[in-house]
């Protein structure tokens, strides 16, 4: 269970933004986050303006090779040492968590598109090791690149997109992590889908639901989307369905969209219904900043909330979702092609549960000492164990 509080912990669509001193969490893009337990942890990312830095064995400026871990309890940062083979390829690469391991696919290293790789790294989050699962050239292994869409399905890594810096693809290519071997799924469809990177995938029912994507000059729109069927191997172009209000009689979607985050809910009470939310990202000229919910299989889409904007409106961000419905967004673009932000943006999109209500309520009341050099006493006065680990 992922127990994130939030300064608006028990208040579902009202964002709360935190920001923090450029000197000790930089600003970036190009990352991505996992949330685990009370923690957030970030990987890579991007800093235009670190090109002129000197590096040191350890570094790979204007690239963030630096894992970093946010504890929501206490609300501080803290910089992880790693050890191990770790992967170069720190921007617009791909990460999945499963249990405590961080798998890591893809991403380009500087220069930029000439330093592709297709190794598949793991993290041990409990010993901080970085290893190298699987290296470069295995037979039927995506090819080498960046910006390609990654989602983990009974046992298997999806893999769809991206870009070497010079040509896009719509390779679609699956790893079974049991014996970790690649299998090249050809299309059986005569129809497939555009070629591009920055795209976001999700999977509801035997399908791959793609989001939007783009190239450097274009963004997708999303009055149609994509769907790949895992079982048949059939692309399947979607017509989704425009929201209304009384301003717009006849509808209207979500702008065309590229380097986004998206993420799929599905119902507690009903299996059969699920919701992909999507979250900022850039049109060919504009950053966004609203929040829309595709329902599935309905395939309506609706505007949120038109007063539910990101108080920061971001793309090349970072995003997360706890089991509970807090969405997590750190970082990202705010000035197109010039200026990032390291804050963090948290909304609840659920209500949160009594338990997580309460804790907020107990940290919002104590300062971090008294949470962290009291740990015995909060177990003693019922606080669960899970919440007490501030590793």
């Amino acid at each position: 269970m992922n127990l994130i509080p939030s300064p608006n912990a028990g208040q579902p669509h009202s964002f709360s933004v935190i920001n923090f001193d450029n000197d000790e969490i930089l600003p970036r893009s190009g990352h991505r986050i996992v949330l685990d337990r009370h923690c957030l942890y970030s990987w890579g990312g991007y800093n235009a303006d670190l090109w002129e830095r000197e590096n040191d064995e350890h570094t790979r400026f204007p690239l963030l090779r630096e894992l970093l871990e946010f504890n929501f309890t206490i609300g501080k940062w803290r910089k992880l040492t790693t050890t191990g083979q770790c992967p170069e390829g720190l921007a617009s690469h791909t990460v999945i968590k499963i249990n405590r391991h961080l798998l890591h696919l893809g991403g380009s290293g500087v220069p930029f598109g000439q330093s592709n790789s297709n190794a598949l790294f793991d993290l041990n989050l409990d010993t901080l090791e970085w290893k190298c699962i699987l290296p470069e050239d295995q037979d039927n292994a995506p090819r080498p690149k960046y910006g390609q869409a990654m989602v983990c399905v009974d046992g298997y890594l999806y893999v769809v997109g991206g870009t070497s810096g010079y040509m896009y693809d719509m390779d679609v290519n699956r790893l079974n992590l049991a014996d970790l071997t690649w299998e090249s799924l050809v299309p059986k469809s005569a129809y497939v889908p555009e070629e591009r990177y920055r795209h976001e995938v999700v999977h509801f029912k035997d399908k791959l639901y793609m989001i939007g994507g783009g190239t450097a000059l274009t963004a997708f729109p999303l009055n149609e989307i994509d769907s790949f069927d895992i079982v048949s191997h059939r692309w399947e172009k979607v017509l989704t369905k425009p929201y209304h209000r009384k301003s717009r009689p006849k509808g209207v979607y979500p702008s065309p969209r590229k380097c986004h985050s998206c993420h799929l809910v599905v119902d507690s009470m009903n299996q059969e219904n699920a919701d992909i939310y999507l979250i900022g990202g850039m049109s060919e000229s504009k950053i966004e900043q609203y929040l829309w919910r595709l329902n599935l299989p309905s395939l309506q889409w609706t505007m949120i909330s038109p007063r539910l904007r990101l108080p920061v409106p971001v793309y090349f961000h970072a995003s997360a979702i706890s089991s509970e419905g807090c969405l997590c967004i750190f970082g990202g673009v705010t000035k197109i092609d010039s200026e990032r932000t390291n804050s963090l943006q948290t909304v609840w999109l659920t209500v949160p549960s009594l338990q997580a209500m309460s804790w907020h309520a107990v940290c919002a009341r104590l300062d971090t000492a008294s949470i962290t050099d009291n740990v015995q006493g909060l177990r003693e006065a019922g606080v669960p164990e899970q919440l007490l680990d501030f590793r």
